[in-house]
Parts: C-alpha cells; structure tokens; sequence
C-alpha cells in the first residue's frame, strides 16, 4: 500500500536555514513486512530541483501482534 501525506509550509526558508524535523506514528497491520521504506520528496522554496530522501524504518510488533503470529 502506498499513502501520501502532503506538508506544507507557506513561510519562507532563509538560506542555510532548516524547519523543525516531521515525525510521524502510524498504526501498521499485523501483517506488515518486518521492514519498510518511506520516502520524503520535497519541492518549492525557489528550488527547482524535486529533493528525495529514503528511510529504511523497522516495524516494531505490539504485543498483540505476538498472540496472532500463527496468521
């Protein structure tokens, strides 16, 4: 499955500058891969290059996943 979250900001970044990181927590199925990879794309600000970045991210199982293993 593939879900897209959109930020946006409509102040303006000075140069040399950086916004405050984004995290977030999500709820994952049972059933999810013991790992993902989420990736980023940011674009604006002037820049006209689209920026990417990736981030290999373990699932990390709820106790309640444990009592359905056997799925």
């Amino acid at each position: 499955m593939h879900d897209t979250l959109t930020c946006t900001r409509s102040d303006v970044l000075p140069a040399g500058s950086s916004y405050p990181p984004i995290t977030l927590k999500v709820d994952v199925s049972c059933r999810a891969h013991a790992q993902v990879t989420n990736t980023a794309t940011a674009t604006g600000g002037g820049d006209t290059t689209t920026r990417t970045a990736t981030d290999l991210t373990k699932i990390k199982r709820h106790e309640r996943c444990e009592r359905h293993d056997h799925w």
